[in-house]
């Protein structure tokens, strides 16, 4: 993605979870400002199947972050 950003005429609407990636890059992030509309995020899995460790965790990193 930062390669594309950075080489391209790419755009990204992020959550900014990783804000301190792109202060070391040359990208420019410019916030959003008086937005009234709602981003929800949120995962599909099967039925009956567990989750891994690694999506779990990740899962939870998302949900503190956004908290």
């Amino acid at each position: 993605m930062m390669q594309l950003l950075r080489e391209t005429e790419l755009g990204n609407i992020s959550s900014l979870l990783k804000a301190e990636t792109y202060k070391e890059s040359k990208i420019r992030t410019v916030e959003l400002q008086d937005c009234n509309t709602k981003v929800y995020f949120g995962y599909v899995r099967r039925k009956g199947q567990e989750l891994d460790e690694c999506t779990e965790r990740f899962i939870q990193y998302v949900k503190d972050a956004l908290r």
